[in-house]
């Protein structure tokens, strides 16, 4: 994960350097987005289940230039269709599952050959939609029964651009999945695709298992190999491709309606949150300090310079003895000292409460309690809609179970 921050730490400093002053304020604000992208991860450990995950982080979203970004998306990409693909498969046994490989010419003009690879890609797919009007009595659309889409019920596809390692030209090409009734012949599809194309034969296609979910993570892997291109190659990438969309579906993968599963319900159980910033290239623990966060409480907005030294509504603190024991230095780890306490931020309901920082922090119940900040000056980051954003490093703090 580290080596993928320094990858965007490298892309902010070259764009940093290639934008002039005078141009797109969206390009302006390139490097600080990238800059700032997962520089902080806050996760949440639910020790009970043995489960962990990823909470709150800062995303730039500029998944073609920044790599972690990539890989989340992608991520998101593979369970979005694998979960539409099981729902399909489950009410139509008997459909075949395909992986493809369409790709273009090369050429120096990346703008030009993504649009070819495109609108080829698209031709193909209108072809399966005119043999269901075929089929449906059609005789203008009767010829897009010969082609090799016509028994293809669905699909889901991915754009992917690098640079020939020899010539130095653009290199487009498409993923894709297919669900087809009948099966498919390799030699047809590339004869059919060098006659949309005009220039282009070379094709890839293979039936898979039906059980294979590495060929979802094939289609969906991120749009640009990171490691295999210049970062001034990659930047120019993201002007040419940035707003067009490099995945869809079309078919039987539309309109699916995938039921809930576990992973999207909220996890009913303790949790230890532990925030990482990454620091000397790599990611790396907080330190624990005597911090908390703040919600706005009903007297107004609570402000991080507002909130020192005065009550404030913190958020989530309540623990069990568990949370103590897991975090206590020893197997019987219980109170620990302010300095040294864990990360603990959560969504719980607010207490208007003080810090303090000489000791451990008392349980907070339905009652409120007052403290003092006992003379140290102790930062608060706030989590209502003013101070959303603000650095994670402040999200530390932990209460005494006593």
């Amino acid at each position: 994960m580290g080596d993928h921050k320094r990858r965007t730490l490298q892309m902010a400093a070259y764009v940093a350097a290639s934008v002039d002053a005078g141009a797109d304020p969206r390009l302006q604000r390139l490097p600080h987005e990238l800059k700032d992208c997962h520089q902080w991860l806050l996760f949440r450990d639910y020790y009970e289940t043995g489960t962990v995950r990823l909470h709150r982080t800062i995303s730039c979203r500029k998944h073609l230039l920044c790599p972690l970004c990539a890989i989340l998306r992608a991520a998101r990409g593979v369970r979005k269709y694998h979960e539409r693909y099981e729902v399909i498969t489950a009410a139509q046994p008997g459909l075949r599952l395909y992986y493809l490989v369409l790709t273009v010419k090369n050429g120096p003009d990346l703008r030009e050959r993504f649009r070819h690879v495109e609108k080829s890609v698209r031709r193909l797919v209108e072809r399966r939609r005119e043999a269901l009007k075929a089929r449906a009595g059609s005789k203008r659309h009767a010829y897009a029964l010969g082609s090799v889409f016509a028994g293809v019920e669905g699909g889901a596809y991915s754009f992917e651009v690098k640079r020939g390692a020899g010539s130095g030209d653009w290199h487009p090409h498409v993923n894709v999945l297919l669900l087809s009734a009948e099966p498919i012949d390799a030699a047809e599809l590339s004869r059919e695709w060098q006659e949309l194309t005009g220039d282009s034969y070379i094709t890839y296609c293979g039936e898979k298992p039906p059980d294979d979910k590495t060929v979802f993570v094939e289609v969906f892997k991120y749009a640009m190999k990171f490691s295999e291109m210049e970062c001034s190659d990659t930047y120019q990438a993201y002007t040419v491709l940035r707003g067009r969309r490099l995945f869809g579906c079309f078919g039987c993968f539309r309109g699916v309606k995938v039921p809930e599963g576990e992973e999207d319900e909220a996890i009913d159980s303790p949790y230890v949150e532990l925030v990482y910033r990454y620091a000397r290239g790599g990611y790396r623990e907080m330190p624990g300090k005597a911090l908390a966060v703040v919600s706005d409480g009903p007297g107004g907005s609570c402000t991080p310079e507002s909130a020192i030294g005065s009550p404030a509504a913190v958020v989530g603190l309540d623990r069990g003895p568990e949370h103590f024991a897991r975090n206590g230095g020893g197997s019987g780890g219980g109170d620990r000292a302010a300095g040294d306490l864990p990360a603990v931020e959560g969504e719980g309901s607010a207490h208007a409460v003080e810090l303090v920082v000489s000791g451990v922090i008392p349980r907070v119940g339905d009652s409120a309690h007052t403290g003092t900040v006992a003379g140290v000056e102790v930062p608060v980051v706030g989590s209502g809609a003013r101070s959303r954003g603000k650095p994670l490093a402040l999200v530390r703090g932990a209460i005494d179970d006593g």
